[in-house]
């Protein structure tokens, strides 16, 4: 008996030692486990912060961008006065050429490249001026309408600035009896009137050509009154075959540059042909100043 109390004595001791053993090993797992929660969370909070710095970093290393961005168009709005300026710059650049012109035309009855149209010793005032827009290419054009000498040499100017900025370039002259027309075509009388035409004074029709920046001629015009005289210069007598109306007029239509008369047409098909051209178009009304001192200097 004393032997199977030692065995079971024996026994109820590893079964203590063992459930000792097993309690510690629970204990260090659940220390290894803590630790590994705490590392875990520690973990977490430095990324978290480490997120946080950075993002604040991030933060503000685009704000700068996002403030130059934001910048770009008051740098774009900033160079428009600029830009106008510019636009300032070139027309009172142009207006002071001009003045400059006129000038000397004033002081000096000289046009631009050394042109002399007389001087019958008059008052200079009686000449015109006009900075306008003629020709509607958005510029300003300079009109001189010179009649302070002989008949033959009384003359109108229109002055667009060349390519230099510097000095100017003629667009168009012709005898100072004109009319300009709102879709660029002009009317210039004849300065004489030697014709048969009677009361029709012969004038000459210009268009404006935008691709030379200058006025062409687009056609001439003389008529025959049978009262004046029933035959031309050649003698032939007048034809009274193309007098569809009966009223003793028919009209030279000469389409090139130089007088003939080769076309001779009816009151009706000369108005065709003029409103081909004309049409509805208005007449414009020039600004005109006198040459004068002072209307020299208000230029500028």
């Amino acid at each position: 008996m004393d032997m199977n109390k030692k065995i079971m004595l024996t026994g109820v001791l590893w079964m203590l030692l063992f459930m000792l053993w097993g309690c510690q090993a629970n204990k260090s797992e659940d220390k290894r486990v803590l630790k590994s929660t705490q590392a875990r969370e520690e973990t977490t909070v430095t990324t978290g912060i480490e997120n946080s710095v950075q993002t604040e970093n991030e933060t503000e290393e685009t704000t700068p961008n996002s403030t130059e961005g934001t910048e770009e168009p008051m740098h774009t709005e900033a160079a428009l006065p600029e830009n106008k300026g510019n636009q300032e710059n070139v027309t009172d650049n142009r207006r002071s050429v001009y003045a400059d012109i006129l000038k000397n035309i004033y002081s000096n009855q000289v046009f631009p490249d050394g042109r002399d149209y007389g001087f019958d010793d008059t008052d200079i005032a009686k000449n015109k001026f006009a900075i306008y827009d003629i020709d509607g290419d958005g510029k300003e054009e300079l009109i001189i309408q010179y009649i302070t000498t002989i008949t033959a040499g009384n003359i109108e100017l229109i002055y667009d600035m060349a390519s230099d900025s510097k000095t100017v370039r003629e667009e168009f002259s012709e005898f100072p009896a004109l009319k300009f027309y709102d879709n660029g075509m002009v009317e210039a009388e004849w300065s004489h009137n030697q014709g048969r035409g009677g009361e029709f004074w012969p004038y000459t029709l210009y268009q404006y050509d935008r691709e030379t920046d200058t006025y062409v001629t687009v056609g001439m015009v003389d008529a025959w009154d049978k009262s004046l005289s029933e035959t031309d210069f050649n003698g032939d007598a007048f034809p009274e075959e193309k007098d569809l109306n009966g009223d003793g007029i028919l009209y030279y239509i000469m389409q090139e540059a130089s007088y003939d008369q080769k076309t001779i047409v009816d009151m009706e098909e000369y108005k065709e042909w003029r409103d081909s051209y004309l049409g509805k178009a208005e007449q414009i009304n020039i600004p005109y100043k006198y040459l004068t001192h002072t209307n020299i200097s208000g230029i500028r």
